[in-house]
């Protein structure tokens, strides 16, 4: 009868250690398995942060967009507000006459093209019927009334150029370039470039010499 209580004794005791082994083995699991947990959450977030500073760094690198740049047009002759103007990139002729706030009764839009496209610095002349009157014998196009400003960078403008900016030109001296000045006040602006031949003094050689470096 002992000899089957120590036996029973003995069973009871390797039950109670194989549970506690398998709560001990479960615990472990267990937090294994949070670990991982843990560390894959960590992941995450680094993956996270990463993601969020490359994202602000490519938002600071990135260029700006900013709203439509502008351009400036200086708009002369028979407009109410003669004067630079400024206007969106890809502006019209038409829109900077409406920017100088229209036309006056004297002006003359038959020779202008109101529908070409402006770069910056573009120089706008409106002319009155007087003017295009005197022209009618030339082939003018409506953009001679239009300085486009790549064509004349670097160039000496006849119609708006000082006594000493006209000296600067090939052949002329102070008396010429006074006559070309006082030429400007009797008939006002040059239409074309080769008008400058109806001032005295200058022929067609002279003009030749200099047609290369003026513009209107």
């Amino acid at each position: 009868m002992k000899w089957r209580w120590l036996l029973e004794e003995l069973v009871h005791k390797k039950r109670w250690k194989a549970t506690l082994m398998a709560f001990v083995l479960l615990v472990a699991f267990l937090v294994t398995i949070y670990e991982h947990k843990q560390d894959d959450i960590t992941v995450l977030s680094l993956n996270e942060n990463t993601m969020t500073s490359e994202s602000i760094s490519a938002g600071l690198n990135s260029p700006i967009i900013n709203s439509p740049a502008s351009i400036f047009i200086d708009v002369g002759g028979e407009v109410q507000y003669p004067g630079v103007v400024e206007l969106e990139t890809g502006a019209r002729v038409y829109q900077a006459i409406a920017q100088a706030g229209g036309v006056t009764a004297a002006a003359d839009l038959s020779p202008i093209n109101q529908a070409m496209i402006l770069s910056d610095g573009d120089k706008i002349y409106i002319p009155r019927y007087e003017e295009t009157a005197q022209s009618q014998a030339s082939a003018y196009k409506g953009a001679s009334f239009i300085t486009n400003s790549a064509s004349g960078a670097g160039k000496i403008n006849i119609n708006s150029a000082s006594l000493e900016e006209l000296q600067t030109l090939s052949g002329i001296g102070p008396v010429t370039a006074q006559k070309i000045i006082d030429y400007r006040s009797a008939n006002g602006k040059f239409l074309e470039l080769n008008h400058l031949m109806d001032v005295p003094g200058i022929g067609e050689k002279t003009f030749d010499a200099l047609e290369d470096s003026i513009c209107i």
